[in-house]
């Protein structure tokens, strides 16, 4: 497990946000004396909060890349299994084809189950492989350390064989090797199905994850804008 973003700190008081804010209305003589010391510090934090901020969202948005690179890789593998579908059905539909033109068929599917391959060893982002080993990938998305401020990204090896074993080896040379394969790239396809809606959903909780953070810097600037304004 490795942890693309580190542990961060957001500041997110609404509270503390406003009150400066509703300090800047008043008359300077009304306004509550503080030492330049203590000022200065408060100013540290913010900045500080809001630099976290900002090494979050990026955190965040390299993940979200990711994750987009994984899906259209497996929508990619998608497409090729649909291609072996087709081909399948071609057999389906014709029990009296000749040995050549199975042979043909055969060929064909090789093709695309060797593209499908050739996708999952050579999917990667940033250095990292996706799709050539079953990983968890753990992403920050908060402060803290609890299961709250983190989503476990989980991706899965997708060649033919991870999708269904037996499909690299699939044969229409006869009736019952069509058969066979019917139920085969089924099997591939409900795998790649599974797949899709699992990275889906982990799209989804980052494109959240990304939403509060957005928030959350606005309110840190308005803070240090407002302290800023306070302390001239």
């Amino acid at each position: 497990m490795e942890a693309l973003a580190s542990q961060l700190t957001i500041y997110t008081s609404t509270a503390r946000a406003i009150a400066p804010q509703n300090r800047l209305t008043a008359s300077d003589d009304n306004l509550p004396s503080t030492p330049s010391g203590t000022t200065e510090r408060q100013n540290s934090f913010v900045r500080g909060s809001s630099y976290t901020a900002e090494k979050l969202r990026g955190s965040l948005g390299s993940a979200g890349d990711l994750l987009t690179q994984a899906s259209d890789d497996l929508s990619r593998i998608g497409d090729a299994l649909d291609e072996i579908e087709s081909l399948i059905e071609v057999a389906e539909e014709n029990p009296n084809l000749s040995t050549q033109q199975r042979a043909q068929l055969n060929a064909q599917i090789e093709d695309y189950l060797t593209r499908i391959d050739d996708i999952a060893a050579s999917s990667s982002y940033d250095g990292r492989n996706l799709l050539d080993q079953d990983q968890t990938i753990s992403v920050r998305t908060g402060s803290g350390t609890s299961s709250d401020n983190q989503i476990d990204v989980e991706l899965y090896a997708s060649s033919s064989e991870d999708l269904a074993t037996g499909l690299s080896s699939i044969d229409l040379s006869s009736n019952t090797g069509v058969s066979d394969a019917r139920v085969l790239i089924d099997e591939a396809q409900q795998s790649l199905r599974d797949r899709e809606i699992s990275l889906a959903a982990d799209r989804g909780s980052i494109a959240t994850a990304q939403d509060q953070n957005r928030v959350a810097q606005v309110a840190g600037d308005n803070i240090l804008q407002a302290q800023l304004a306070a302390s001239d």
